[in-house]
């Protein structure tokens, strides 16, 4: 397994896990959690994944990029990599694009459209510093930053609205029928409704670090309280904490993926992944 932090987990579209973390790997898991494959190279922390139908996109610590196309075989090959501009800051959250191109958000507050060879298509400056959180949302994204800023934006990058929360967002999760769920620097996670109604569902006792929209309309959390938690979007509906399902990890968690609708991957800081079954 890793020999560091687990920065990031994605679930890949045949079932298997890529995970990347800072020992400088990308690691491709099966669904029962035996490692398959290890990506490596001359590049250091990588810090965040975006799966794509053909291959697998990887974030590094330094601003670097990483690209791997998956054969017939479902082997993964290095395919392209850019290095860092000068004085760039981290990649800190991307998304998929059609085409297998990538939407990137860095640490020094932009948005940035690649293509499937790594061309800049279009970028934007779109927050004051980090930019941490990255979510599609209706036809377009919302980013969050250290800022306190939640900004929408549209598939090509124009500005539609922006909210200042007061307080670093960490994490966002896109929860259909124009809801967002926030993940605060205070630990709080807040669902915000339609004309910029909040809710606060509830919190962690550290950083929120990931976001994921569960099907039957829940929301899991990941925080460094080395905990997952289980909201429901329902008011009337009782929370649930998986940590006292099944078992807490040792360390912050600090990203999450979903199997098949029915399973939920963690990564976390002790560099472990762990797989939970989702209660009914």
């Amino acid at each position: 397994g890793h020999q560091s932090y687990v920065w990031s987990v994605a679930a890949l579209p045949e079932g298997r896990i890529a995970s990347a973390g800072r020992d400088g790997t990308v690691r491709i898991w099966t669904r029962g959690g035996a490692e398959e494959q290890v990506l490596r190279g001359s590049w250091r922390s990588l810090t965040t994944l975006a799966a794509t139908p053909g291959g697998l996109w990887a974030g590094r610590r330094d601003g670097g990029v990483q690209r791997f196309e998956r054969d017939a075989e479902g082997v993964f090959q290095a395919a392209l990599e850019l290095e860092p501009e000068e004085g760039a800051g981290p990649i800190l959250a991307m998304a998929a694009l059609r085409g297998e191109g990538v939407l990137l958000a860095d640490g020094e507050g932009r948005l940035s459209w690649l293509g499937r060879k790594g061309e800049l298509l279009r970028r934007v400056s779109a927050h004051e510093g980090w930019i941490w959180a990255l979510a599609r949302h209706r036809e377009g994204w919302v980013t969050g930053g250290a800022d306190g800023f939640l900004r929408e934006w549209s598939a090509e990058g124009a500005l539609l609205g922006a909210q200042d929360l007061g307080e670093p967002i960490r994490a966002l999760a896109d929860l259909g029928q124009g809801r967002v769920a926030l993940g605060l620097a205070s630990g709080a996670v807040w669902l915000r409704e339609g004309e910029g109604r909040r809710r606060r569902l509830g919190a962690h006792t550290g950083i929120v670090r990931s976001l994921l929209a569960l099907p039957g309309g829940r929301l899991a959390s990941a925080g460094e309280d080395d905990r997952v938690r289980l909201w429901s979007l329902d008011p009337t509906e009782p929370n649930l904490d998986l940590a006292q399902v099944s078992f807490a990890q040792s360390d912050f968690v600090t990203s999450l993926a979903l199997l098949g609708g029915e399973e939920l991957v963690s990564a976390s800081y002790d560099g472990t992944l762990a797989i939970w079954p989702l209660p009914r």
